[in-house]
């Protein structure tokens, strides 16, 4: 699918991401994007999840592989899936 208006696309495929809101002392640390798409734009800590992988584990690694240091996910962190309705969140 794409954008008339600016020309993105979208994939109509299951691809399990995600992304982390590192907090300490009243600041987060953001990333800003090397690639496209949205290259140059804020983003947090994040990616796909393996086959198989656990989310928390997939959010662990990402953040290593992303930022080199290793996080302590606070105990039953809140999972979104596709879209914004409240029914679209779980927790793990």
């Amino acid at each position: 699918m794409t954008c008339p208006e600016c020309g993105r696309s979208w994939y109509r495929n299951s691809a399990p991401a995600v992304g982390v809101a590192i907090v300490r002392d009243g600041k987060a640390l953001v990333t800003v994007r090397a690639l496209e798409p949205e290259k140059g734009k804020v983003d947090v800590p994040g990616g796909f999840v393996e086959v198989g992988e656990h989310p928390v584990r997939g959010l662990e690694r990402e953040v290593r592989e992303e930022l080199g240091v290793e996080v302590e996910v606070e105990e039953n962190p809140g999972l979104m899936g596709s879209g914004s309705s409240p029914s679209a969140f779980w927790r793990v």
